[in-house]
């Protein structure tokens, strides 16, 4: 479950980034610190806790079809994405 522990990882740091503890964030989310770090370690952790996680952060967790991302993927590297066409001159 490496995509997990990348994503726990993610929150963890954004947790830090804006100045909470990983011992707080556990803390807010009603774990130990411990299984927080356990869960960062091993890349476990229940849907219901990222959430709150998430949540104490004021992020949100969307799951996003490989399909969909690759065309908005593909879309940036055109340019196209916003699809913005530019003014004609007529």
């Amino acid at each position: 479950m490496k995509s997990v522990q990348a994503l726990i990882i993610k929150v963890t740091d954004s947790a830090k980034d804006n100045g909470i503890s990983q011992r707080e964030l556990a803390k807010r989310v009603g774990i130990t610190p411990e299984n927080l770090s356990r869960a960062k370690k091993k890349g476990e952790i229940s849907a219901s806790t990222l959430q709150a996680m998430a949540e104490v952060l004021d992020m949100e967790l969307t799951l996003t079809a490989r399909e969909t991302m690759k065309k908005g993927k593909e879309a940036v590297q055109r340019g196209t994405l916003f699809n913005l066409k530019k003014p004609s001159m007529d």
